[in-house]
């Protein structure tokens, strides 16, 4: 991304913050307000793992955009990398030890 659209997503004068460098895992207390970065378990909360396809393992925060978004144990794990599901976020990462979070290129 170029340096003017990419002053397009943001208030003139702000700066960016600094990439997210690992995973903050929260509990369902705390699900209004996760922030980028946030990684909620399901299998920590009986009561939201009901109600989510077992396919899924957690509920994570884009580190960049801060949208909410499914992932499976997989992409947890870092045996498959996270690509952001939404169309104006081209976040593209893999989750390190379930912890660190290692940016990769779009492809």
């Amino acid at each position: 991304m170029d340096s003017q659209a990419s002053s397009k997503l943001r208030p003139m004068g702000a700066k960016r913050n600094p990439p997210i460098e690992s995973l903050r895992h929260v509990f369902q207390d705390s699900m209004d307000r996760m922030s980028p970065g946030d990684i909620l378990l399901l299998d920590d909360n009986e009561s939201l793992r009901d109600l989510v396809d077992p396919a899924f393992f957690a509920i994570l925060s884009c580190p960049l955009c801060g949208k909410l978004d499914l992932i499976t144990q997989s992409q947890y794990s870092g045996i498959e990398s996270v690509i952001c599901g939404y169309d104006d976020c081209s976040c593209h990462f893999r989750i390190d030890h379930k912890q660190a979070l290692i940016y990769l290129p779009v492809n």
